[in-house]
C-alpha cells in the first residue's frame, strides 16, 4: 500500500519487511480492526501489514526528538513557521501572481524551484510544500501537533493552539495513519462524535494497548479525532489524495 508524496507521514517499506516478527495478538487485533473498517478479504493482508507497520513506526519514534524544553528561539521558530503556512496558504490570487512574478523575474530567486507556484492542473505548488515542511519541522520539535495537510492552513483568529484540540502529535498521526490504511484498502472507518462513538473508535480502544502508554487516551477525545476525519475526508477529495 503506497502514500501520496503529500502523506503527513509515509510508513516506510523497511518496517513492511519485518512484520512476519509481529506479535500474535498484534496480528489478531489487526485482523479485527480489518472487519470494523469492513476491508475486502483480498485487501486485508496488506491492510493488516500497514496497522502493524504504523503501530511499529509510532512507537518507534525517538522520544529525544523533541526538545523537553524548548528554547524561546525555538519555541518562537516554531510559532513563527505556522503563522507562515497559514498565511501563504490564506493568500488570494492577486497576492501569488505577485508573489509567482517576483520569483521568476528576481535573479536569485528564479534559480528557486521551492518557491515556485502551480502553474498547470494539479502540479505541486512548490512555495506551500515549502512552508508546510517549515510548520512540521518546528512544531514537531517542540511538541505540538504539526499540519495534516499541505495547503490547507488557515489564518487563525487568535495565536496558539485552537480551543479544545488535544496537543499529542503521534495520537494525530496514528488516527490519520490508520484512517488512510483503511480507504486505500477499500474500508471505511466511522465515527459518531455526538453519540461518542463508531468503528473508528472501536479499533482506537483495540489497538491502544499495543502503543507507548498516552498515544492513545483512555477517554477518547472526540471532537478532536473528528477534525483529523473531516480533514482526511477533504484530503481525499483533492486530485492525489489517498
Amino acid at each position: 500500500m503506497n502514500e501520496n508524496p503529500t502523506e503527513v507521514r509515509h510508513v516506510e517499506d523497511e518496517e513492511l519487511s519485518h512484520l512476519n516478527n509481529s506479535p500474535p495478538e498484534l496480528a489478531n487485533d489487526t485482523d479485527l480492526v480489518a472487519e470494523l473498517a469492513c476491508v475486502p478479504t483480498q485487501q486485508r493482508p496488506p491492510f493488516c501489514d500497514w496497522v502493524c507497520a504504523s503501530v511499529q513506526s509510532i512507537s518507534n519514534k525517538p522520544t529525544h526528538a523533541v526538545a523537553s524544553q524548548p528554547s524561546r528561539a525555538l519555541l518562537r521558530a516554531a510559532e513563527a513557521a505556522r503563522t507562515l503556512n497559514e498565511a501563504v496558504c490564506s493568500l488570494n490570487e492577486v497576492d501569488r501572481e505577485q508573489l509567482d512574478k517576483l520569483a521568476a523575474h528576481d535573479t536569485l530567486l528564479q534559480r528557486e524551484k521551492r518557491l515556485r507556484g502551480s502553474t498547470e492542473p494539479f502540479q505541486t505548488d512548490e512555495l506551500q510544500w515549502t512552508v508546510f515542511l517549515l510548520d512540521r519541522l518546528f512544531n514537531i520539535a517542540v511538541g505540538k501537533v504539526p499540519p495534516l495537510m499541505v495547503g490547507a492552513a488557515a489564518l487563525r483568529n487568535e495565536r496558539g493552539r485552537k480551543p479544545k484540540t488535544v496537543n499529542n502529535p503521534s495520537f494525530h498521526e496514528f488516527v490519520w495513519l490508520l484512517l488512510s490504511g483503511a480507504a486505500s484498502a477499500g474500508g471505511e472507518l466511522t465515527l459518531d462524535q455526538n453519540f461518542k462513538k463508531g468503528t473508528l473508535a472501536d479499533a482506537l480502544n483495540i489497538l491502544r494497548k499495543h502503543l507507548p502508554i498516552g498515544v492513545i487516551p483512555n477517554a477518547l477525545p472526540f471532537g478532536t479525532i473528528q477534525k483529523i476525519k473531516t480533514a482526511h475526508s477533504k484530503y481525499r477529495c483533492l486530485p492525489d489524495g489517498l
